[in-house]
């Protein structure tokens, strides 16, 4: 279980909240979170450009690979509309959160950019808290839901952080289809993040 974003987060929280970085510096925050995205952008698209085994593999499956990251996201939006309604969070955060797929890093940095930094952060901790939700109730969810259901759960997570978790839970025979998941589901998510806000919170303002 990796622990390092939420300790991280807590020391950004600390820091400012006893106002350890100047104001200056606090300015080019903006800035820094656009190079960061840009950066990170670039980096996945490499990764997987140069991944020959990703797209056979993505051949390969077709439809049922489309339709099981379709159908996790479909009920990641639903969560994350209830959620609203539960909880008293304006639905283009929850909404936008939810579209994230269990992907912390790039949901944060995108709703820091439409939203502000409270929508960052609920992002952030709801995104994560599915991932460690994901790894630790695997076999859980496994056995209720079955593989289809694993691999859905996990959402964008199912290619790195879960992939091992849903293998020993289902088996090893499901690898390449919840990589592939979670491959679309990685590729969605800035495009989903962003634009489900942006659009909700003109409808809903």
């Amino acid at each position: 279980m990796n622990l390092k974003p939420l300790l991280i987060l807590t020391t950004g929280v600390i820091v400012g909240y006893l106002n350890l970085i100047p104001e200056s510096l606090i300015q080019l925050n903006s800035k820094a979170i656009k190079a960061a995205l840009f950066a990170l952008f670039i980096a996945i698209g490499m990764d997987m450009g140069k991944d020959d085994k990703l797209w056979e593999s993505l051949k390969e499956l077709k439809g049922s690979v489309i339709y099981i990251a379709l159908t996790g996201l479909m009920g990641s939006l639903m969560g994350g509309a209830l959620a609203s309604l539960l909880v008293n969070i304006p639905l283009s955060t929850s909404v936008a959160s939810a579209a994230g797929s269990g992907y912390y890093s790039i949901t944060t940095l995108m709703l820091k950019e439409v939203g502000g930094p409270e929508q960052a952060l609920i992002g952030f901790i709801s995104n994560l808290l599915r991932e460690l939700m994901v790894i630790v109730g695997m076999p859980f969810i496994a056995k209720i839901w079955g593989k289809a259901g694993a691999v859905a759960a996990a959402g964008a997570t199912a290619m790195d952080t879960a992939l091992p978790f849903i293998v020993k839970s289902v088996g090893k025979e499901v690898g390449i289809l919840s990589f592939a998941s979670g491959v679309i589901l990685t590729l969605l998510v800035p495009f989903l993040v962003p634009t489900l806000y942006k659009i909700l919170s003109t409808l809903l303002p």
